[in-house]
Protein backbone atom coordinates (compact mmCIF):
# COMPACT_ATOMS: atom_id res chain seq x y z
CA UNK A 1 0.00 0.00 0.00
CA UNK A 2 2.83 2.35 0.98
CA UNK A 3 4.74 1.39 -2.09
CA UNK A 4 1.80 2.39 -4.23
CA UNK A 5 1.76 5.91 -2.75
CA UNK A 6 5.49 6.25 -3.21
CA UNK A 7 5.26 5.35 -6.88
CA UNK A 8 2.38 7.77 -7.48
CA UNK A 9 4.19 10.61 -5.70
CA UNK A 10 7.38 9.95 -7.64
CA UNK A 11 5.54 9.95 -10.97
CA UNK A 12 3.72 13.20 -10.11
CA UNK A 13 6.96 14.87 -9.04
CA UNK A 14 8.58 13.83 -12.30
CA UNK A 15 5.79 15.35 -14.36
CA UNK A 16 5.89 18.56 -12.30
CA UNK A 17 9.64 19.01 -12.77
CA UNK A 18 9.25 18.25 -16.48
CA UNK A 19 6.66 20.96 -16.89
CA UNK A 20 8.76 23.42 -14.90
CA UNK A 21 11.85 22.89 -17.04
CA UNK A 22 9.76 23.02 -20.20
CA UNK A 23 8.39 26.42 -19.25
CA UNK A 24 11.87 27.71 -18.47
CA UNK A 25 13.03 26.66 -21.92
CA UNK A 26 10.16 28.36 -23.62
CA UNK A 27 10.81 31.57 -21.71
CA UNK A 28 14.52 31.53 -22.52
CA UNK A 29 13.92 31.01 -26.25
CA UNK A 30 10.93 33.44 -26.55
CA UNK A 31 12.95 36.69 -26.97
CA UNK A 32 12.22 36.75 -30.71
CA UNK A 33 10.89 40.06 -31.89
CA UNK A 34 7.58 39.62 -33.57
CA UNK A 35 6.97 41.65 -36.63
CA UNK A 36 4.07 44.00 -36.40
CA UNK A 37 1.54 42.26 -38.56
CA UNK A 38 -0.82 45.17 -38.55
CA UNK A 39 0.85 47.96 -40.44
CA UNK A 40 -0.83 51.30 -40.28
CA UNK A 41 -1.92 52.64 -43.60
CA UNK A 42 -2.25 56.41 -43.82
CA UNK A 43 -5.11 57.52 -45.92
CA UNK A 44 -5.40 61.17 -46.82
CA UNK A 45 -9.00 62.31 -47.28
CA UNK A 46 -9.61 65.12 -49.67
CA UNK A 47 -12.08 66.44 -52.21
CA UNK A 48 -12.33 64.68 -55.51
CA UNK A 49 -12.47 67.01 -58.46
CA UNK A 50 -14.18 65.93 -61.58
CA UNK A 51 -12.25 67.18 -64.56
CA UNK A 52 -14.44 67.89 -67.51
CA UNK A 53 -13.22 68.76 -70.91
CA UNK A 54 -15.03 71.84 -72.12
CA UNK A 55 -15.14 72.32 -75.81
CA UNK A 56 -15.99 75.68 -77.23
CA UNK A 57 -18.18 75.34 -80.27
CA UNK A 58 -18.26 78.24 -82.60
CA UNK A 59 -21.82 78.85 -83.73
CA UNK A 60 -22.33 80.37 -87.08
CA UNK A 61 -25.01 83.06 -87.25
CA UNK A 62 -28.28 81.83 -88.67
CA UNK A 63 -28.88 83.12 -92.13
CA UNK A 64 -32.56 84.07 -92.46
CA UNK A 65 -34.29 82.53 -95.37
CA UNK A 66 -35.74 84.81 -97.93
CA UNK A 67 -39.37 85.42 -97.19
CA UNK A 68 -41.61 85.74 -100.13
CA UNK A 69 -43.64 88.89 -100.09
CA UNK A 70 -47.31 88.23 -99.46
CA UNK A 71 -49.45 89.06 -102.44
CA UNK A 72 -51.62 92.12 -102.16
CA UNK A 73 -55.19 91.24 -101.36
CA UNK A 74 -57.74 93.52 -102.87
CA UNK A 75 -61.06 93.24 -101.10
CA UNK A 76 -64.12 94.39 -102.92
CA UNK A 77 -66.22 96.26 -100.38
CA UNK A 78 -68.94 97.19 -102.82
CA UNK A 79 -70.76 93.85 -102.74
CA UNK A 80 -74.49 94.04 -102.23
CA UNK A 81 -76.28 92.59 -99.23
CA UNK A 82 -79.38 91.11 -100.75
CA UNK A 83 -79.63 87.68 -99.12
CA UNK A 84 -78.61 86.79 -95.61
CA UNK A 85 -80.19 83.53 -94.56
CA UNK A 86 -79.92 79.87 -93.75
CA UNK A 87 -80.84 77.46 -90.95
CA UNK A 88 -79.34 78.05 -87.51
CA UNK A 89 -79.46 76.48 -84.06
CA UNK A 90 -82.45 76.85 -81.75
CA UNK A 91 -82.36 80.23 -80.07
CA UNK A 92 -81.60 82.20 -83.21
CA UNK A 93 -83.05 82.67 -86.64
CA UNK A 94 -81.99 83.35 -90.17
CA UNK A 95 -82.59 86.70 -91.83
CA UNK A 96 -83.20 87.55 -95.44
CA UNK A 97 -82.88 91.22 -96.28
CA UNK A 98 -85.02 92.58 -99.08
CA UNK A 99 -85.25 95.98 -100.73
CA UNK A 100 -81.69 96.92 -99.69
CA UNK A 101 -79.41 98.51 -102.24
CA UNK A 102 -75.90 99.41 -101.11
CA UNK A 103 -74.42 102.06 -103.33
CA UNK A 104 -70.98 102.91 -101.97
CA UNK A 105 -69.20 100.34 -99.79
CA UNK A 106 -67.32 101.15 -96.59
CA UNK A 107 -68.19 103.70 -93.95
CA UNK A 108 -67.02 106.98 -95.47
CA UNK A 109 -68.97 110.19 -95.27
CA UNK A 110 -69.58 110.28 -99.03
CA UNK A 111 -73.06 109.93 -100.45
CA UNK A 112 -74.52 106.44 -100.38
CA UNK A 113 -77.37 104.21 -99.28
CA UNK A 114 -77.79 102.77 -95.81
CA UNK A 115 -75.77 99.68 -94.95
CA UNK A 116 -76.48 97.09 -92.21
CA UNK A 117 -73.73 96.84 -89.59
CA UNK A 118 -75.14 94.81 -86.67
CA UNK A 119 -77.85 92.17 -86.99
CA UNK A 120 -79.00 90.72 -83.67
CA UNK A 121 -80.56 87.27 -84.24
CA UNK A 122 -83.97 86.82 -82.60
CA UNK A 123 -84.61 84.37 -79.80
CA UNK A 124 -86.39 81.28 -81.09
CA UNK A 125 -89.74 80.98 -79.26
CA UNK A 126 -89.60 78.06 -76.85
CA UNK A 127 -93.10 76.86 -77.66
CA UNK A 128 -92.37 76.83 -81.38
CA UNK A 129 -89.13 74.94 -80.81
CA UNK A 130 -90.83 72.34 -78.60
CA UNK A 131 -93.52 71.75 -81.22
CA UNK A 132 -91.08 71.77 -84.14
CA UNK A 133 -92.73 74.80 -85.77
CA UNK A 134 -90.78 76.83 -88.33
CA UNK A 135 -91.75 80.05 -90.04
CA UNK A 136 -90.87 83.61 -91.00
CA UNK A 137 -91.71 87.23 -90.26
CA UNK A 138 -91.37 90.27 -92.54
CA UNK A 139 -90.76 93.50 -90.63
CA UNK A 140 -90.47 97.08 -91.81
CA UNK A 141 -88.80 99.98 -89.99
CA UNK A 142 -86.98 103.28 -90.36
CA UNK A 143 -83.21 103.68 -90.18
CA UNK A 144 -82.44 106.90 -88.32
CA UNK A 145 -79.63 109.35 -89.04
CA UNK A 146 -77.78 107.87 -86.04
CA UNK A 147 -77.93 104.36 -87.52
CA UNK A 148 -80.54 102.94 -85.14
CA UNK A 149 -83.97 101.58 -86.05
CA UNK A 150 -87.41 102.81 -85.07
CA UNK A 151 -91.07 102.20 -85.90
CA UNK A 152 -90.55 98.46 -86.28
CA UNK A 153 -93.74 96.77 -87.52
CA UNK A 154 -94.44 93.19 -88.58
CA UNK A 155 -96.33 93.30 -91.88
CA UNK A 156 -96.41 89.56 -92.58
CA UNK A 157 -95.80 86.35 -90.64
CA UNK A 158 -96.37 82.65 -91.03
CA UNK A 159 -97.28 82.30 -87.36
CA UNK A 160 -98.07 84.86 -84.68
CA UNK A 161 -95.70 83.26 -82.14
CA UNK A 162 -92.72 84.56 -84.16
CA UNK A 163 -93.82 88.22 -84.38
CA UNK A 164 -92.68 89.40 -80.95
CA UNK A 165 -89.21 87.88 -81.25
CA UNK A 166 -88.72 89.31 -84.74
CA UNK A 167 -89.81 92.86 -83.81
CA UNK A 168 -87.61 92.85 -80.70
CA UNK A 169 -84.57 91.72 -82.67
CA UNK A 170 -85.09 94.28 -85.46
CA UNK A 171 -85.23 97.05 -82.87
CA UNK A 172 -81.58 96.29 -81.98
CA UNK A 173 -80.20 96.50 -85.53
CA UNK A 174 -77.44 99.00 -86.31
CA UNK A 175 -76.95 100.61 -89.72
CA UNK A 176 -74.68 102.98 -91.54
CA UNK A 177 -77.24 105.67 -92.35
CA UNK A 178 -77.92 106.95 -95.82
CA UNK A 179 -75.78 109.96 -96.72
CA UNK A 180 -76.91 112.76 -99.02
CA UNK A 181 -74.72 115.81 -99.68
CA UNK A 182 -72.42 114.61 -96.91
CA UNK A 183 -75.18 114.53 -94.29
CA UNK A 184 -76.78 111.36 -92.82
CA UNK A 185 -80.54 111.18 -93.24
CA UNK A 186 -83.34 108.81 -92.25
CA UNK A 187 -84.43 105.98 -94.50
CA UNK A 188 -87.97 104.71 -94.11
CA UNK A 189 -89.63 101.62 -95.48
CA UNK A 190 -86.69 99.29 -94.86
CA UNK A 191 -87.99 95.74 -95.12
CA UNK A 192 -86.35 92.61 -93.69
CA UNK A 193 -87.51 88.98 -93.82
CA UNK A 194 -86.52 86.92 -90.78
CA UNK A 195 -86.60 83.13 -91.13
CA UNK A 196 -87.16 80.83 -88.15
CA UNK A 197 -85.77 77.39 -88.97
CA UNK A 198 -84.82 74.53 -86.66
CA UNK A 199 -81.43 72.93 -87.09
CA UNK A 200 -81.37 69.30 -88.19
Amino acid sequence: MVARYVISFSFAALITFGLFFGMQWLISTGDIELEDAGKRIRVEMGQVRAVEEVRQIERKPDIPEEVEAAPDMNIDMSSSVDNVGGGVEIGSAAMEVTAISTGVGGFSATDGEYLPIVRVPPQYPARAAENGIEGYVIVTFTVTAEGTTKDVVAIESSHNMFVRAAVKAAGKYKYKPRVVDGEPIESSGVRVRIEFELAD
